[in-house]
Parts: C-alpha cells; structure tokens; sequence
C-alpha cells in the first residue's frame, strides 16, 4: 500500500516528523494524472482545532489559513511521492492530514517519469468539504509551508529529473497578497 502524498510530505524533514522509521529510498517519485496542486483548503485558526494555530509576528491571528490540495484538472498531472505504508503509518497520517479525506486512486497514480501504474493500493489525501478556504474568507497561507513544499520538490529533483519544474507547472499558489509570514504554534 503506497500512500500519494503532493504537499509537505514532500519534504523529508516533514515526512519523517511523521515516518521517523522510513528510508526516503523506499519513496518513489509518481504522478497523478487529472489533478492539479492547489491551497483551497483552509485551517480554521479560530481556536477550534486542538492542534495548532498561527501568528502574524505581531501577536495578531488570520481567520484561516491555507494549505495544499489537490483538485481534478483535465490539463494537469499532479507530481508527487508514493510512499510505502502500513496500517500503523496510515494512522499516524490519518491524524496528521485530520483535515482531509482519504481516497482511493488506484491505478492512477503513475511511476515518475512516464511509468506505468504503481502497482497495489494507492491512496491519497483530499481536502474535506468543511475545510474548503471559501468558508474563511481572509485565510493566507504560510510562507513557511510554502517553503517546506518547494524544499521537497527541489529535493526530490534529485531523483526524478524536473520534478521542482514540473510541481512549479501543475500548482496554482495563493496570490502574492495571500501569502504571510506567520508563526505556527504547537498545542
């Protein structure tokens, strides 16, 4: 079982806060065709979440704040990671990515570059319906965790030749005015 993961996951200081015990080699550099990268998924920084909130550096919160999904988009593939999982790693996911849905795309999801399906059960994690970012309007993303998903794809465009172009290509980034400097707080 292979878990897609597209956003920080990416990053192997992020994946491994989750996965200590994984060896980034048993990572494989996949796509997803029919999707693109985007930030319409919002953390609702109103104190209702148990597990975090952000900061302006001046004290101040956001209503929201944006963070990565993928949407269908008949003109895009989607680069991301297949990793190898078991049920006890897909717990420890299913708590990190409690904003989120899990499905199932299976024989969608492709070796990186131009391979063929991956081979067993592939999931992946898709934003749930009441943390869409239209319902916070004001939300920003972070420029850090903007930052933790371009440091993944640089350095996966170590292993999979373009693979930093191509996750520029097939995201839609928050506009330069939804994009802040913000301070996240462990609870």
């Amino acid at each position: 079982m292979h878990v897609f993961a597209y956003g920080s996951l990416l990053n192997p200081g992020s994946l491994r806060a989750t996965l200590a015990h994984l060896g980034l080699e048993a990572c494989l550099p996949a796509r997803l065709p029919g999707y693109l990268r985007c930030f319409d998924v919002a953390f609702p920084n109103d104190g209702s979440q148990p597990d975090k909130r952000y900061e302006f550096p001046d004290g101040s919160t956001p209503p929201g704040v944006l963070l990565g999904n993928i949407r269908p988009s008949e003109h895009y593939a989607v680069n991301g990671i297949a990793i190898p999982i078991d049920d006890g790693d897909l717990d420890r996911l299913n708590d990190r990515e409690r904003r989120y849905d899990l499905v199932d795309v299976s024989g969608r999801a492709v070796a990186y570059p131009g391979g063929g399906p991956l081979a067993g059960r592939v999931l992946t994690f898709v934003g749930k319906p009441e943390f869409a970012a239209t319902r916070f309007p004001g939300a920003v993303a972070s420029r850090a965790y903007l930052d933790v998903i371009i440091a993944g794809a640089k350095h996966w465009d170590a292993v999979a030749p373009e693979f930093y172009h191509l996750t520029m290509a097939c995201t839609e980034f928050p506009a330069p005015g939804r994009i802040a400097e913000l301070e996240r707080i462990n609870l």
